[in-house]
């Protein structure tokens, strides 16, 4: 059941855990679609995002959590790392 958090979020470690990066981002995505301003899953999603070589996309996950959690240290220096590596 995808509405089912607990379930997707155990799939998601399967998915990462097992290589299949693209399917986890995609469940991750899946997730934000109900809880859109979720910090935790948005920060797995950036790191993600870096990992499969999308800095841009990782980039603007990073922005959207500081604009909800200004004060968010490992967002803050990962946005201003990754605006530095795409300069």
């Amino acid at each position: 059941n995808p509405g089912d958090t607990d379930i997707v979020k155990y799939l998601i470690i399967a998915c990462l855990n097992t290589g299949r990066e693209n399917e986890a981002a995609t469940h991750i995505q899946g997730l934000l679609k109900t809880k859109p301003n979720d910090v935790p899953t948005l920060l797995q999603l950036a790191r993600l995002y870096e990992k499969l070589g999308k800095p841009v996309d990782a980039l603007d996950i990073y922005k959207k959590i500081l604009d909800l959690s200004p004060d968010h240290k490992e967002a803050e220096e990962a946005y201003l790392r990754l605006r530095l590596e795409t300069l």
